[in-house]
């Protein structure tokens, strides 16, 4: 069952301005989180490069991935939500370094709190970063007691979402499983993990998870000190993006979150080896995939939701006044011919 009961809430504050609000009032609401965004980002690239034409080529890519323009031009695609959130965690978290301030520990911990119940599977980023950074910190004897009681915030925020998930909705479950179809499970595991890899998220696919993996290798097996911080948000963005395999789902946005977390670890990690040769074949291979697949995808999204309400508006008055013409004083009674034909699960009205 679903269970996200902050999503939309954002709108809601047109309720503010008007009591009559009309679709442009939401969509002013995207436009005000994508400036706040792009601040967000801009913030947390300027701590890893002070080229200018790096942080906005970094930020004008990410917004025309398939799953930007997917979730900024449709409503309610809560993964949105999500990467705002965990963008503002970020760049507290980064302010508390600086200034070493506990409020900005606090505002970091309401941030991460608040994009948990966005999406079912917030939890994970956040539950995954606090487990990972106290266990890892550990390890290294690390003992900052405002950092360890951070730490414990988030996994009880995290832990609280399932505790409230296995009481609230587990019990009303229904016999709709998602990742479940009429197609055998591993083809459709094989598809969902292509369009990831040459669509959707290359960059996610060949660099953050081989990334994870080769810190995994280094840490664990080779005896190498831990970067709790950065190795920390590798496992949030993997175990996140593996929860997705897990429940065999594809969809261009569901990886938007993971590209916050992503860039700290990237720019740490792989800018002293990318002349090694693994590194160096696939950054390129990602900038090629995102440059000849992803983008364009992007960009026929954009062109398509950015009409997708006019057409629907335009369409439904077009209904009604062909109602009224034809049958002026008869109930019109409107039957739906077939069910979601693409999966045969979702009704939509």
């Amino acid at each position: 069952g679903r269970f996200t009961p902050a999503n939309a809430m954002e709108y809601n504050i047109s309720l503010l301005f008007t009591d009559k609000p009309t679709p442009l009032w939401y969509y002013a609401s995207h436009a005000v989180e994508f400036v706040v965004l792009v601040f967000f980002l801009t913030q947390i690239l300027k701590r890893y490069t002070s080229d200018r034409r790096w942080i906005y080529l970094i930020i004008a890519l990410l917004a025309l991935t398939p799953g930007f323009t997917y979730s900024w031009f449709r409503l309610q695609l809560n993964e949105r939500d999500v990467l705002l959130f965990m963008a503002a965690f970020l760049y507290c978290y980064f302010r508390f370094q600086d200034s070493q301030r506990t409020t900005w520990l606090a505002l970091a911990s309401i941030a991460a709190a608040i994009a948990i119940y966005y999406k079912e599977t917030g939890f994970i980023l956040v539950g995954v970063y606090a487990s990972a950074h106290m266990i890892l910190s550990w390890r290294n004897g690390e003992r900052d007691t405002r950092i360890w009681a951070f730490d414990a915030v988030l996994l009880t925020a995290a832990l609280s979402y399932v505790l409230l998930y296995s009481a609230l909705v587990l019990p009303s479950g229904g016999v709709f499983v998602y990742g479940k179809g009429d197609l055998p499970a591993a083809e459709v595991l094989i598809k969902n993990f292509l369009n990831y890899l040459f669509v959707s998220d290359p960059v996610i696919i060949l660099m953050v998870l081989p990334l994870t993996l080769w810190r995994v290798y280094r840490v664990f097996v080779r005896g190498d000190r831990a970067e709790p911080f950065y190795d920390a948000l590798l496992a949030s963005a993997s175990l996140f993006v593996a929860a997705y395999f897990v429940l065999n789902l594809f969809g261009f946005y569901y990886f938007q979150p993971v590209y916050v977390l992503a860039i700290p670890p990237l720019f740490h990690f792989i800018k002293e080896r990318i002349g090694l040769k693994p590194w160096r074949y696939a950054s390129i291979a990602a900038a090629t995939l995102v440059a000849l697949n992803s983008v364009p995808t992007g960009l026929h999204y954009l062109t398509y939701y950015k009409y997708a309400p006019t057409n629907f508006n335009a369409t439904i008055d077009s209904l009604v006044r062909d109602i009224k013409t034809r049958f002026p004083d008869r109930r019109a009674n409107i039957f739906i011919d077939g069910v979601d034909r693409g999966s045969g699960k979702f009704t939509y009205f």
